[in-house]
């Protein structure tokens, strides 16, 4: 039962609204919070890169 309930809360998705009302309740604004979004994004795109390269040489080590 508690994780029917977890999965629904995890489905749940803010309106734009509740969104922007959560914003100033915490003391950020919009911009702030989707310039760290951008960062937190990009960020996770280079750590998935050098991954993929890290794996690639791994294969290619492994293949030799």
């Amino acid at each position: 039962m508690a994780e029917k309930t977890l999965q629904t809360d995890r489905e749940k998705k803010l309106t734009r609204e509740e969104l922007d009302n959560l914003l100033v309740e915490l003391g950020v604004s919009a911009e702030t919070a989707k310039d760290e979004y951008r960062s937190r994004v990009e960020s996770f795109n280079k750590l998935t890169l050098w991954q993929d390269q890290r794996n690639a040489q791994i294969a290619q080590l492994s293949a030799t």
